[in-house]
């Protein structure tokens, strides 16, 4: 009988040997697992990040080439209106200086 239980107990320790080695592997794999899926997910992040920055970048690009073409356009405007009125003044000097000549 006594044998009986050493030998019980013997087995129960080899049973729970096991069990460890087991949960241990198990844990290693859930682990592995768990780390996979997190580098997994940055990677995601890291991806999604890079074409937020892309589309604000071109964003930024086609705003910044419409404030500079709406400059361009105001220069070109203003441009226009002085070398209007340029030819006025020059269209009045010369007026002015036909009458000085004639008179």
């Amino acid at each position: 009988m006594a044998l009986e239980v050493v030998n019980e107990i013997k087995q129960a320790e080899i049973d729970a040997d096991a069990i460890r080695a087991k949960a241990v592997l198990d844990v290693k794999k859930i682990s592995a697992a768990a780390s996979k899926q997190a580098v997994a997910k940055v990677e995601e992040i890291e991806n999604e990040t890079l074409l937020q920055v892309k589309a604000i970048k071109k964003a930024a690009n086609v705003e910044g080439e419409f404030i500079l073409r709406k400059k361009l356009i105001t220069q070109q405007k203003e441009c226009d209106e002085l070398q209007q009125k340029a030819r006025v003044n020059v269209n009045a000097a010369v007026k002015y200086a036909v009458k000085a000549i004639i008179g």
